[in-house]
């Protein structure tokens, strides 16, 4: 201890500073902590700090500081003011305290907000008060401790100290003297350790030797070697994160708990994530963001693998708490606050029989206390239109020769074509010509010849498609008092669409209303309202691409004049026809210009959906409140498609509808034809739930329990087809559906065209499911060691489960987690945190496909019989259950080097049962499957996530997000009797193999004559039909088994970039084929011409039909790696510094740009987009399109937001 006379020097000078502190020259009394010299002593009866300084110098350091502090507090005083608070009330809750910290300070409040729930009310009058006093204040009697790092207020609770007799005495604080309460003291070496208390101080027993090792979140670890027994100070330096990384909790729609208190598989998206991207796409933006999540080709989300081989196979999406009917696409990303994927049985099973194929759940946005905030984000994107090149095809030249050969093989056909007034291609109807002497020969010859130089592909690049324009702009309220406040987004997305006379908007409305009328009492109301509209089309865009002789178009066929630029008419009707209907009166022309005809049909579709909900929570005692709430969700969808009368379509259904006996009678009145089917949805959902939430000392207690109601109606009516429609006045001619789709008339009409076949008569389709559940969640910790969690659901349904044997069945799962580094013994110091998790449980699934009740549906009319047809689309089985997913998972979270490096590590293996599957049965009842509970398929896969702070600096930073997943599956039980090796054409669920197998013929080349000949399983060669079941060879799966993705933050003061890349690997995909028959693709010239051709290629001879087409596509040759690496997604952002925006109204502004699918690898030897390709039918006219249906082009997004 310092000796009398310097402690109370040095008191004097303390109360000078404090003096100089409270001067209005120095606003809130701001006093740089680096002018405080350091503590050396305590006085035990003033409670002060005692300074040791020589007495000579005091009254020179007293000057100079004074001089010092004054310059000091006068340059800073403006930005002082933001630090003080002034507010008067009388028994306010804590957590309305900290809406007036944050609305006057700027400074927010992190941690467990659990905790508030056992936070006293404040009394409190001040005015102008620093904001740490006014923080002392506030806290005293709490049984909570704060503290501050920067502007962050880190809230925790006082923790449990123990009598102990220890012999040192202590206190943690950080570098500028704050106090760190619950800070870890241990002694290295020694199962001894404690906590720091509300003031930072701490005893324990420890000997001069011995070395304390202390840490606190947000802060380098410390090692200390203790030299002596007297008062010790130790101050920790904080890390430059986020802090508000420490309040991250777990939200999975019943409840939000903090991540420390989660014993599943969690991943957690936060907006900070999905700020920056551009793309209006909620589902894109997730990708590679949470192992385990992935998407397919054809653009759905599926979360560890694929668990059912009929039912549903999406997983559940809960917004706001409550399940959606819309997808993703009808969440406005802009107000997104998080997305939490639950994966593993702990996690989602407390939604039951839904959570089979997991769980997202989406939390928006909600309101901030203070003044009104408004907050805009705009956006302009470009999609490149497709690049035709790159698909598989021919060159015109060699079609013409393709189809050259073919009319040679059977030239008599075309010609009866010709004669019977049938549909001939342009060439075909040349050589027809020919042949028959309707042009000379020569003529013939120079025009095929002059055809095989154009380029009807590239015009339809070039005229057809064009590139995508997209437009979002969203605008953003926040604002409230403490006791209500309110969020409001609203949205507009518009986009012209890739190809002529595509186009499509979309209007999402959020508000979120959160209100406290009294201290126990909060209501919360939300809606969201979705209003969208597309346009398109009625003709498919890749039938423009087919290109078979038998179709309209093919690549030499121009549809823009090259000299003028204008739409033109194509080759599409025999002039056979044409010269006979020119010689009738009252028919209509028979020309065909496709590009100008496209927009003379066209699907309008309409779609409006609203969701209105809310809760209301009352808190009974202290950690136990009730909560009562629901959403309701309207909706209805109107489809119409209009093909005009003046389309080439039904002119040619007028003319050749016209009656031969009565040539004044059209079977097919004169007007528009028009589709209309409406669809009405309509569902909601009732809950009440008790929450309890208790601490008693080392034990902690999280519990939930209620039950829910949901009853989801789908009422679709599709309108039969009407003729003769005028749009303007709603009217349309009769019609007699029976006779014609009959074929009555057929012998009387001039032509066989029809604009249906058969004509639609209508069809109603109704849904009225309807569920009642229970559940109950819960989970155990002791002394922040270990914890333990359960949870139990039981369903039941208006439509599964009439046998009582299967009725009344749980699900359920439990789970645990060790807090390894928690442990007193635990001493490695560049380990920050390494928890140990397992799980096991049972989650369920749905089909609304099958039910306990015979289902009879109409079907055509049969001429046969002079009636309709019916047959048994659902056959009664009362035995119908939930699908079962149990879930073994094993997890361990790690953070190393304090927090720089972050892995999450998860196994699990999922056994599928009583998957819904076709099982077969005697035939002799009526039908010859049936669908039972008989199938199984078992996952099993690894998770790694890893988050790395590789530079954190000021204004430096680069962060590292990789995540990669592994799921393999196996089908165990699929009771499927394949016959025939044509079953396998696509891939196909087979027991012992994995979902999707592809299977191959084994190819031996070509005989003599040009026909592909293959192996069966003894090693004969023999042709395609002699192929059996047996014979066929595994190539393996159209299923990734890896799934990659690594993602670069970079950050440089003002400016962020992002750069993504994903990968998946271990599947297979066929490459397209010429198969003899499809003269559209590149390798017809390849083909076998004459014998000996078949020992210099692999492709059969051309026929106009062929057996071998079903074969030798799906020969193993073709079978090549679907591994790809993709530069998926690029972002940068330029925040605009402060001394830009000025004074401004401006709080804060930034230019954002995207861009999209910039780079490929891939594994196959075409190069060929694996996430475009058809991988079911490889053998169709579009194979090389894909779902999308074009490979995904480059993308670019130009953007600002700005908030005022």
């Amino acid at each position: 201890m310092v000796n009398s006379l310097s402690l109370k020097r040095n008191i004097l000078l303390t109360k000078l500073l404090q003096f100089m502190q409270k001067s209005p020259f120095c606003n809130q009394g701001f006093i740089p902590s680096r002018l405080l010299l350091p503590v050396r002593g305590v006085d035990e009866k003033r409670k002060t700090r005692t300074f040791r300084i020589p007495w000579k110098k005091s009254l020179l350091i007293m000057k100079l500081t004074g001089i010092l502090l004054l310059a000091f507090c006068l340059q800073l005083s403006a930005k002082s003011i933001a630090q003080s608070v002034t507010y008067s009330g009388q028994n306010i809750p804590l957590k309305q305290i900290f809406s007036v910290i944050e609305n006057q300070t700027g400074y927010m409040v992190s941690g467990n907000m659990e905790l508030l729930r056992v936070s006293n009310p404040v009394t409190i009058s001040v005015q102008s008060m620093p904001i740490e006093n006014f923080l002392s204040l506030v806290f005293k009697n709490q049984p909570l401790n704060y503290h501050l790092v920067g502007k962050d207020i880190i809230i925790s609770r006082k923790p449990y100290i123990p009598p102990t007799q220890a012999a040192l005495k202590g206190r943690i604080a950080d570098t500028l003297g704050n106090a760190l309460p619950g800070a870890t003291i241990r002694v290295k070496g020694k199962n001894t350790s404690t906590i720091s208390d509300s003031e930072g101080n701490f005893t324990i027993d420890a000997v001069p030797g011995d070395v304390l090792q202390v840490s606190f979140v947000g802060f380098f670890k410390k090692e200390v070697k203790i030299n002596s027994l007297a008062p010790m100070a130790i101050f920790l330096v904080p890390q430059s994160v986020n802090m508000a990384a420490v309040a991250i909790t777990v939200n999975t729609g019943y409840q939000s708990i903090p991540r420390e208190r989660a014993t599943g598989s969690y991943a957690i998206i936060g907006a900070d994530q999905l700020n920056n991207k551009l793309r209006p796409d909620l589902q894109a933006a997730l990708e590679a963001q949470a192992p385990g999540l992935a998407l397919t080709k054809d653009g759905r989300i599926e979360i560890r693998g694929v668990s059912t081989f009929n039912a549903e196979t999406s997983p559940l999406i809960i917004v706001d708490g409550y399940p959606i009917t819309g997808g993703l696409e009808s969440i406005n990303i802009d107000n997104v606050e998080n997305v939490t994927v639950l994966k593993d049985a702990v996690a989602a099973s407390i939604y039951g029989s839904r959570s089979s194929n997991g769980v997202i759940v989406i939390t928006t946005k909600k309101g901030k206390s203070g003044t009104m905030s408004v907050g805009y984000r705009g956006s302009f994107g470009l999609i490149q239109k497709p690049d035709l090149s790159y698909l598989n095809r021919s060159s015109t030249a060699d079609y013409i020769d393709a189809e050259a050969e073919l009319y040679s093989q059977s030239s008599f056909l075309y010609q009866a074509q010709y004669a019977g007034y049938s549909y001939l291609s342009k060439v075909n109807y040349l050589l027809v010509a020919k042949d028959l002497g309707l042009m000379p020969a020569t003529e013939v010859d120079a025009e095929i010849e002059s055809m095989k130089q154009n380029d009807g592909l590239g015009q339809l690049q070039k005229y057809l498609f064009r590139n995508q324009l997209s437009q979002q702009h969203n605008i953003s309220l926040s604002g409230g008092s403490d006791k209500n406040t309110t969020a409001a987004t609203i949205k507009y997305v518009t986009n012209r669409g890739n190809t002529l006379y595509t186009e499509n908007d979309r209007a999402i409305f959020d508000l979120r209303n959160d209100w406290k009328p009294h201290k126990n009492v909060t209501v919360k109301l939300f809606s969201n309202i979705n209003y969208s509209t597309s346009k398109a089309p009625l003709r498919t865009i890749p039938s423009f691409l087919e290109y078979y002789s038998a179709t309209m178009f093919h690549p030499y066929d121009l549809v823009v004049n090259p000299e003028t630029g204008q739409y033109q008419d194509i080759f599409a009707t025999n002039p056979a026809k044409i010269n006979r209907y020119a010689n009738m009166d009252g028919l209509k022309p028979m020309d065909y210009n496709p590009l100008e005809d496209l927009g003379n049909e066209i699907t309008r579709t309409q779609n409006f959906q609203m969701r209105l909900g809310g809760s209301i929570n009352v808190k009974l005692m202290e950690g136990l409140n009730i909560e009562g709430g629901g959403v309701w969700i309207r909706g209805n969808s109107v489809t119409k498609s209009i093909s005009g009368k003046d389309s080439y379509r039904m002119r040619l259904a007028y003319n050749d509808g016209t009656s031969i006996s009565n040539p004044s009678k059209h079977y097919i009145p004169d007007g528009d034809m028009v589709q209309e089917g409406r669809t009405l949805n309509q569902t909601y959902t009732i809950r009440g739930q008790l929450n309890f939430n208790r601490s008693f000392g080392k034990h902690q207690v999280m519990a939930i329990a209620g039950t829910e109601v949901t009853r989801d109606v789908w009422d679709n009516n599709t309108y039969p087809t009407r003729f003769g429609y005028d749009d303007q006045s709603g009217t349309f001619a009769t019609f007699n559906y029976a006779d014609y789709n009959a074929g009555i008339y057929n012998s009387d009409m001039l032509g066989t065209s029809k604009p249906q076949n058969p004509v639609n008569i209508g069809q109603y389709n109704y849904r009225d499911n309807r569920f009642v559940s229970w559940y109950a969640n819960g989970s155990y910790e002791f002394d922040y060691r270990f914890l333990v969690s359960g949870s139990i659901r039981l369903d039941q349904t208006n439509f599964f489960g009439t046998n009582p044997d299967y009725r009344y069945k749980p699900l359920w799962s439990v789970g645990g987690t060790y807090k390894l580094s928690n442990e007193a013994f635990f001493n490695v110091p560049w380990i920050t945190k390494l928890y140990l998790r397992s799980s096991y449980g049972i989650n369920g699934n749905i089909s609304l496909n099958s039910g306990p009740f015979l289902i009879i549906s109409p079907g055509s009319f049969s001429n046969y019989t002079g009636d309709i047809a019916y047959n048994i689309s659902s056959p009664p089985n009362n035995s119908l259950r939930w699908e079962k997913t149990s879930t073994n998972n094993y997890g361990i979270d790690a953070s190393f080097f304090n927090n720089r490096l972050n892995v999450t590590a998860d196994y699990y293996f999922r056994k599928s049962v009583d998957l819904l599957a076709p099982d077969m049965v005697d035939p002799t009842i009526g039908y010859t499957s049936l669908t039972k509970n008989v199938g199984q398929i078992n996952n099993k896969g690894i998770e790694l996530s890893i988050n790395a702070d590789i530079l954190r600096d000021k204004e430096v930073g680069w962060n590292v997000l990789a995540t990669y997943a592994s799921n393999k599956n196996e089908v165990i039980s699929y009771n499927v009797n394949y016959l025939y090796a044509t079953s396998f054409l696509t891939s196909v669920n087979r027991e012992n193999y994995p979902a999707n197998a592809v299977f191959s013929y084994r190819n031996a080349g070509l005989d003599e004559n040009g026909s592909p000949i293959y192996y069966n399983q003894k090693g004969d060669k023999v042709n395609g039909g002699a192929i059996g079941v047996d014979d066929l060879v595994y190539s393996g799966t159209l299923r990734p088994k890896n799934t990659f993705g690594l993602t670069n933050n970079l950050s440089y003061k003002s400016l962020q970039l992002s750069v993504m890349f994903v990968a998946k690997t271990g599947n297979v995909l066929r490459r397209t084929a010429f198969d003899g028959t499809n003269i559209q693709h590149k390798d017809v010239a390849k083909r076998w011409r004459q014998p000996g051709d078949e020992k210099t290629t692999i492709y059969p001879k051309l026929s106009a039909f062929s057996l071998d087409a079903f074969y030798f596509p799906f020969s193993d040759t073709f079978v090549e790696s679907g591994d790809f690496l993709k530069l998926r997604d690029v972002t940068l952002a330029y925040n605009l510094p402060k001394k830009v925006i000025g004074k401004s109204f401006f709080k804060n502004a930034s230019i954002n740009f995207e861009a999209r699918n910039l780079w490929m690898w891939t594994a196959n030897s075409d190069h060929i987009d694996p996430e475009a390709i058809e991988l079911i039918d490889p053998g169709s006219a579009q194979a090389e399109l894909g779902f999308t249906p074009f490979r995904p082009m480059p993308e670019y997004y130009l953007g600002l937001r700005f908030q005022f």
